[in-house]
């Protein structure tokens, strides 16, 4: 009897140890299943940043303290908690509405006592704050994800860090569908573009008179231009920003000049520009392009990258540039 209680004690005791084992291999896989890696962009690799972050599940509390990423993530479903505030980009209104917002400028001083207390798990920093703000949040072990930032980034940074994050956040969604569709038809427009703009010049002015910079091809308007199939006339080196050099652009005769400013609404931009063009008409009637109207003049919304919302932007932009040349601008 002792003999048979024995036997059956020693079936429970494997019975149990194998359901216990099958416990953990499921527990494992499962956090297998919900963990995700997020790759860095390669265009990050000439600042240090590669390889990729490791994260144990899906981010369920997001701060975006750059633009870049915010529309992307909130066309994922993504839960931002801590957003930009800009008066540049129209964020929706339910993200609005569920996020706090930061002021996040060049010039300012982010709260990060105020990211912290939102308690993330997780924050996508601009590679240029990695030894500041980056450093913060990482010694109060919140995972810090670095993307491209600044006034003004290039379409194909954008775009790789966009894919990026459909990849990581919403590879088989129809929302990651849609989104790849969108860049996939852009892409398209943008090839019949170029056979019509092909061997024309562009002069990106970002200007707040008597201030006066060159956006190059790696600008955000600037990229846009060259994926149209015009040549930038502002060299390409020292940023995406360079200071116009008055008598050298003398030489550069663009096809068109367009304006862009951060500071001005587009009615007030283009005001400010046409009194500079003609209160100092000696200087800039030496352009072929003011002479014959071709001057393009772009909102504010132009001059940041929202991310996501350049594909809207090119929308925009194919619009004008043939209101332009039906000579409707």
């Amino acid at each position: 009897m002792n003999k048979k209680w024995m036997m059956m004690g020693a079936l429970c005791l494997m019975a149990l140890g194998i359901f216990g084992c099958g416990a953990q291999k499921q527990e494992s896989a499962a956090k297998q299943d919900t963990a995700i890696e997020i790759p860095y962009a390669k265009s990050l690799g000439q600042y240090g940043i590669t390889g990729s972050l490791k994260l144990p599940k899906k981010p369920e509390r997001v701060v975006s303290l750059t633009n870049t990423p915010v529309l992307t993530l909130h066309a994922l479903g993504v839960n931002q908690v801590g957003i930009p505030d800009t008066r540049i980009i129209q964020w929706p209104d339910d993200l609005k509405k569920n996020a706090r917002l930061f002021q996040t400028g060049m010039r300012s001083n982010i709260d990060m006592e105020g990211v912290i207390a939102l308690k993330p798990d997780l924050v996508i920093v601009g590679y240029h704050a990695k030894d500041t703000y980056g450093k913060i949040l990482e010694r109060e072990k919140i995972p810090v994800y670095y993307v491209d930032a600044g006034p003004a980034v290039s379409y194909d940074s954008v775009k790789e860090m966009t894919l990026i994050l459909v990849d990581a956040f919403g590879k088989d969604t129809a929302a990651g569908r849609e989104i790849r569709e969108k860049f996939a038809g852009l892409e398209n427009q943008l090839q019949q573009q170029k056979l019509q703009n092909q061997g024309k010049k562009v002069m990106v002015l970002q200007a707040a008179p008597p201030q006066f910079y060159l956006q190059n091809q790696n600008g955000t308007a600037g990229s846009m231009f060259r994926l149209l199939g015009f040549t930038n006339v502002a060299p390409a080196g020292g940023g995406t920003m360079v200071t116009m050099d008055r008598e050298k652009a003398l030489s550069y005769d663009p096809d068109l000049i367009v304006c862009v400013s951060a500071m001005a609404g587009e009615q007030e931009q283009q005001a400010a520009m046409e009194k500079e063009f003609a209160e100092h008409a000696d200087y800039w009637n030496h352009f072929s392009a003011i002479r014959n109207r071709q001057v393009l003049y772009l909102p504010k919304w132009f001059a940041v990258s929202g991310g996501l919302d350049e594909i809207d932007q090119f929308q925009d932009l194919f619009k004008r540039l043939a209101a332009l040349k039906a000579g409707r601008a």
